[in-house]
This record gives C-alpha cells, sequence and structure tokens, in this order.
C-alpha cells in the first residue's frame, strides 16, 4: 500500500482531522506534517486528531525515533488525540504518547474510535 494522507479541517471547532495510509515511517509522518501545513484554513494552533487505523505496522517499526517528532511539531498547546481501531494501533499509539511526553508540552491521548478522539477534544471547549 502506498502512503496517502488526507486533511479535513473544521473551522468551527478548530480541528484537524488527519487520516494516514501507507507503512509507518518518518517519511509518512513528514508527509502527513506539509499536508497540514499546506492545507488551506488549518491553522497550528487547531486540536489535532491523527488518525492512524490504516497504517502499515512493521516489527522493525521505532516507535520512539517517530515519537521524537513531537518535539517538533508541538509548538502550541493544541490537544493531539491518536486513533488506532486494534490493539496493534492502539499499542502504537499509546508507546508513541509515553516516548514523547518527554519533549512535547501538550495534552495527548489515545483513543480506539473517531467519534470519542473528538468528543475528548470537544470537550474541554
Amino acid at each position: 500500500m502506498s502512503a496517502a494522507v488526507h486533511v479535513e479541517v473544521d473551522v468551527a471547532n478548530g480541528l484537524i482531522v488527519l487520516t494516514a495510509s501507507g507503512a509507518l515511517t518518518s517519511a509518512l509522518l513528514w508527509e502527513a506534517v506539509e499536508a497540514v501545513q499546506s492545507t488551506e484554513g488549518a491553522d497550528p494552533d487547531y486540536d489535532l486528531i491523527f488518525d492512524g487505523s490504516a497504517v502499515e505496522v512493521d516489527h522493525g517499526v521505532d516507535v520512539r525515533e517517530i515519537s521524537q517528532f513531537e518535539g517538533k511539531l508541538a509548538a502550541t498547546d493544541a490537544k493531539l488525540a491518536i486513533v488506532g481501531q486494534d490493539d496493534l494501533h492502539f499499542g502504537i499509539g499509546r508507546m508513541y504518547e509515553a516516548w514523547s511526553a518527554e519533549v512535547a508540552g501538550r495534552e495527548m491521548k489515545v483513543f480506539r474510535d473517531l467519534d470519542a478522539a473528538r468528543e475528548w477534544i470537544l470537550s474541554s471547549r
């Protein structure tokens, strides 16, 4: 499966929903960052939902290395919700959450369901 990134901006709620598919690599994450930055209306202060339920996870993926992205990305207090529907994707999200806590200053949580992630983000408004 080739990498694909889809960005949806909800201006009314100050929310970006990023859906990714393809192999979970640094290149995919950079593509996702670039997609968000180049999307009209996507404000860096908006909260973000990253739905990685469709990414392919290789057993050799270095989640600790990938979690270092958070130090480069979290320039604001925007919340980050990570969605991983099955046990593998949820577990990868939890590892990202744990390892990126060292470099991130924003609130972050992992969910199995996109609606629950959206509810968590919108509940603080």
